[in-house]
């Protein structure tokens, strides 16, 4: 009944706010493995933007989706918006079959894919391994602040001395080195606040 009334809704354009939508399917108290297999059976009837809000919805509700995930994450047919949000669930949720593709995001130097690098590099935070380290190094020097931005967001997150880092990214690259440099001290201004209790 709730899949069917979510079509109608979106077929009529009546169509929630994502938030709404999702904080309400977030409330339902029934089996909601069997409300997700229901979305998923019905997910191509749905218009994109019902279909990201029901991907974030999955993303809170459950990992064990990351089949279908996997699906729209490797399907360049599928809208961009989607592909996206299933990084975030990749992010949420680590996976060792999403990986190459999110290295591969990381490493695109299009500019045009910024935004798959961008978000790619926040979700490797959730992985480990030299390979991932070495990807993050690289895209720290990225010509988009948003990648260089997450990059070294996710790189000073795992736990590697500033020598190490700064050795890491190489010492010439000043906007790596200061987006670097910012991250760290963020991040001690973050926990000086929390011994303080502030």
């Amino acid at each position: 009944i709730i899949v069917d009334t979510l079509l109608q809704c979106d077929r009529q354009s009546s169509f929630l706010h994502a938030k709404v939508l999702v904080e309400t399917l977030l409330s339902f108290s029934g089996d909601f493995h069997t409300l997700i297999d229901l979305i998923w059976a019905r997910f191509d009837r749905f218009s994109e933007p019902m279909q990201r809000a029901l991907m974030d919805y999955i993303r809170f509700r459950s990992g064990d989706y990351g089949l279908q995930m996997l699906h729209i994450l490797l399907d360049e047919k599928r809208d961009k918006e989607l592909r996206l949000s299933a990084i975030h669930y990749f992010k949420r949720y680590p996976s060792p079959d999403a990986k190459p593709a999110l290295l591969r995001f990381i490493n695109d130097p299009d500019p045009a894919h910024w935004e798959y690098a961008a978000i790619s590099a926040g979700a490797l935070a959730s992985y480990q391994g030299e390979d991932i380290t070495a990807a993050l190094a690289n895209a720290i020097h990225s010509a988009n602040w948003y990648v260089r931005y997450n990059a070294s967001s996710s790189l000073e997150g795992r736990g590697l001395s500033y020598e190490d880092l700064i050795i890491r990214i190489g010492g010439n690259d000043r906007y790596a080195r200061e987006m670097l440099t910012y991250q760290i001290e963020s991040r001690k201004l973050v926990e000086e606040k929390e011994k303080i209790g502030v």
